[in-house]
C-alpha cells in the first residue's frame, strides 16, 4: 500500500506568481519540499502485522518509521522534516504477516 504525503515542491530559486500558479523562472537543482506534518488513520486487517517505510525517489526503502496499530486501525504521524534520510513524499505500508 502506498501513502503519498505531497507538500509544495519547487526548484531552488524558482520564481512563481503571487498565487503560486504561474512559473516565472524555472530555478535550479536541488528540488525543495515544503516541511509539514500529517496524521492519518487507516483501517487494515487486524490480524496482520505491518511496517512503514519512507521511500527514496528511486523506490528504495529507507529506515522504517514507528506507528500505532490497535484494533485494526493504523495511526501514523509523519513530520517530513525529521525523517532520518531527508524528506520524501512516498511511503510504503508493507504487510509482513
Amino acid at each position: 500500500l502506498m501513502l503519498l504525503f505531497v507538500t509544495q515542491e519547487s526548484n531552488s530559486d524558482m520564481k512563481l506568481s503571487a498565487d503560486n500558479v504561474i512559473s516565472m523562472g524555472v530555478g535550479k537543482a536541488p528540488i525543495l519540499l515544503r516541511k509539514s506534518t500529517m496524521k492519518a488513520e487507516l483501517r487494515l486487517d487486524p490480524n496482520a502485522q505491518y511496517e512503514v517505510y519512507p521511500l527514496a525517489l528511486n523506490g528504495e526503502r529507507r529506515t522504517k518509521i514507528p506507528f500505532v496499530f490497535e484494533d485494526g486501525v493504523m495511526k501514523i504521524e509523519i513530520d517530513n522534516s525529521k525523517l532520518p534520510n531527508g524528506a520524501t513524499p512516498f511511503f510504503e505500508i508493507a504487510k509482513v504477516k
